[in-house]
């Protein structure tokens, strides 16, 4: 791979990995103490009591995506990134780019989504993610993401599923802004123009 690339997509890992931490840091200092090293470094470096500490905090999908990052970084480390653990593959550029930590190829993923959902960028981006290289699991765990990083979108009510090119959404959201910024996200971000909108507003009015 590329060395500029792998640079590319180790600051992306990290700058995620920083944030997803930065969430159940109390303080300043707890957080420097981890968030710079993959948790195999940590044990070495005899701060993996901080680690479980905040692990503790999050919940199992922020754990999940924390594990998968670390595992991708210390892939990065052993000479093994972008190269399918499955198949023993490449893994194309335009997956890694939208999944970073993704340690599986397209058609392994598939195979394998019924116990596996792939890692990866959740952050809302400029211009439409490119879906063809995700898998239908994989992009509904995308999706469901990027709208955990907006507080205005309550993701807990929604449900996501998406097949043959078609995005279903249910479940309720607050507001109509919030349901306008929905379908932003979705329509833009996304670039979904198949969208079954089974979204409730349920506003509470003084």
């Amino acid at each position: 791979m590329d060395a500029r690339l792998q640079a590319s997509l180790e600051t992306a890992l990290r700058d995620r990995r920083a944030a997803l931490l930065e969430r159940a840091a109390e303080t300043e200092a707890e957080l420097t103490a981890v968030e710079a090293e993959p948790a195999v470094e940590l044990v070495e470096r005899g701060e993996q009591v901080a680690m479980a500490r905040l692990l503790a905090r999050l919940d199992d999908q922020t754990r999940r995506e924390i594990y998968e990052i670390d595992a991708a970084l210390d892939r990065m480390y052993a000479g093994e990134y972008g190269r399918c653990t499955a198949c023993r593959q490449p893994i194309p550029v335009a997956r890694l780019r939208a999944l970073p930590a993704t340690a599986l190829c397209l058609t392994c993923a598939e195979q394998a989504e019924p116990l596996h959902v792939a890692g990866g960028r959740a952050k809302p981006v400029a211009q439409p993610v490119d879906l063809s290289m995700l898998s239908n699991r994989e992009i509904e765990d995308l999706v469901r993401r990027t709208l955990r990083e907006d507080p205005r979108i309550d993701d807990e009510a929604l449900r996501i599923h998406y097949r043959r090119g078609v995005l279903r959404v249910d479940g309720s959201v607050p507001t109509a802004d919030a349901h306008a910024l929905l379908r932003g996200v979705l329509e833009d971000t996304f670039g979904f123009r198949e969208i079954i909108d089974h979204v409730t507003v349920e506003e509470v009015r003084p």
